[in-house]
């Protein structure tokens, strides 16, 4: 199973990431309080540590464990990123956008083709997500997407930016 390098939809298009993402895309996103206050990191990371996280998720891809995506508007400029990490008949997926295409349905859309892809794999049954309970803009683009939220993951995970402690996350999945 090896998903598309590009996906198309009628505003977007998914690219599969590549080493010189790192900069151009990664830091500003990665850097940015707001886009990731519910992430697992602290937004001040250094360029190694980012072009290291970026040729993880190239190498990932090359290895076939986790698919990551750039979403780029129609124009080619990149605004986030899209994952999906498959685990033998399941796949997780997330994402990420940057502050000026919050609001306008990107993420939904961005979300819908991945998961168009995912549920027609003979190989995957399940495809899920997760956010932080606080995280409402997340979990309605989870739910616009078509998935449906299964309960409340407890202490499940630590965002950083909110809290040291684990925190409460909504688990959302869709089936075939």
């Amino acid at each position: 199973m090896m998903p598309p390098e590009k996906i198309r939809t009628e505003r977007l298009l998914l690219r599969k990431i590549i080493e010189e993402d790192a900069g151009s895309i990664f830091a500003p996103l990665i850097r940015d309080e707001d886009v990731t206050k519910y992430l697992p990191w602290k937004p001040l990371m250094p360029i190694e540590d980012i072009r290291e996280f970026v040729l993880q998720r190239v190498e990932d891809w090359q290895d076939e464990i986790e698919y990551n995506w750039i979403i780029c508007l129609s124009t080619g400029r990149p605004i986030g990123c899209i994952n999906l990490e498959v685990f033998k008949y399941r796949a997780m997926t997330g994402f990420m956008l940057e502050k000026t295409a919050w609001n306008q349905g990107y993420a939904t859309e961005a979300l819908q083709a991945v998961l168009k892809w995912a549920r027609v794999q003979p190989e995957i049954y399940r495809v899920w997500a997760y956010c932080d309970i606080d995280n409402r803009a997340s979990a309605r683009v989870l739910e616009k997407a078509g998935m449906e939220r299964e309960g409340i993951l407890h202490r499940w995970r630590i965002h950083p930016n909110v809290s040291s402690i684990p925190r409460d996350c909504y688990s959302y999945a869709c089936y075939k």
